[in-house]
């Protein structure tokens, strides 16, 4: 019997010459980031910076497990270190043009380790689902604050939002939407297997998350604020982060929303504050995030080696 040809390594070199590339790309972010925020003369006050680094941290973290109990919901459950490499590795495919480049690359990997592409990308229209849905349950729990400066709102108008919003994560009401975009794009789409128990806890889950990055986006505020900021103020940071998200996300031809959720910032938060200091924060936080998913992407390419 002949032996089996030694396996090349061709593969692997384009992995990591396309790795290379993306982090030369992000790096090159980074930088032109921080140069602004040199010629600012920006600087951070110690303790709160550290505080919103725990908490970003944190979210991310259970970011990772929330789409690892989708995905084992699904019948293919993965063991964390694994999922958190899978995630994090493709990540960064974000910011690339397209919008679309770290999903492809999740369904790619998640294929090598036995999932099916088709359990994956279900795994993945729920997740993005449950991201923008508690990104928007934050920013409208918080817009009392956009409105009037003020945390006191009618809380039968809040019931009725957020029961609406419940009653829209029906899974049929979500297979709907999946069905007619079916028949608008002449593509095949698939359906959503859970029960409407299960998304609410994940949806429940995902609000929670978003809270932790709100506050810590608070945090990164504080550090950039001489001040101690006000109850309403630090409503309104959390709120309009959410709501920045949001817009950085459907804007998917921005690479990672580039300048789009900055844009939403200003806008939310430039008549409230200082002149110039929401554009401050605005590039603190796009430096802030992106170094954090840098690290995350260096400790799960250490831990798909392991």
């Amino acid at each position: 019997m002949s032996e089996a040809a030694p396996a090349t390594p061709t593969g692997g070199v384009l992995r990591w010459a396309l790795a290379l590339a993306l982090l030369v790309f992000v790096g090159w972010q980074v930088v032109k980031g921080g140069q602004e925020l040199m010629a600012r003369h920006v600087t951070l006050a110690p303790w709160p910076l550290a505080g919103s680094l725990l908490g970003l941290g944190a979210f991310l973290v259970l970011g990772c497990e929330g789409w690892r109990r989708l995905i084992g919901a699904l019948g293919h459950p993965l063991p964390y270190r694994q999922a958190f490499a899978i995630l994090f590795v493709s990540n960064l495919g974000k910011y690339l043009p397209g919008g679309v480049w770290n999903l492809l690359g999740r369904v790619v990997l998640c294929e090598r380790a036995g999932v099916p592409k088709l359990a994956t990308t279900i795994s993945l229209l729920m997740e993005t689902a449950c991201q923008v849905v508690a990104a928007l349950l934050v920013g409208l729990l918080m817009l009392p604050v956009f409105a009037s400066h003020s945390l006191a709102a009618d809380p039968r108008l809040l019931a009725a939002a957020v029961g609406a919003i419940a009653l829209g994560m029906h899974p049929r009401v979500l297979n709907a939407w999946l069905a007619l975009g079916q028949r608008l794009t002449g593509k095949e789409l698939p359906r959503l297997p859970f029960s409407y128990g299960f998304v609410l806890v994940m949806l429940a889950f995902y609000t929670c998350n978003w809270l932790l990055l709100g506050g810590a986006f608070a945090l990164l505020g504080q550090a950039l604020s001489s001040v101690a900021l006000s109850v309403p103020q630090i409503g309104l940071l959390v709120g309009a982060f959410a709501v920045a998200w949001n817009a950085g996300v459907f804007a998917f031809f921005f690479p990672a929303g580039l300048g789009v959720r900055e844009a939403a910032l200003l806008l939310l938060l430039g008549p409230s504050f200082p002149a110039g200091w929401p554009a401050a924060l605005a590039l603190v936080a796009r430096l802030w995030f992106t170094v954090a998913e840098v690290a995350a992407f260096g400790l799960a390419g250490w831990l798909g080696r392991r």
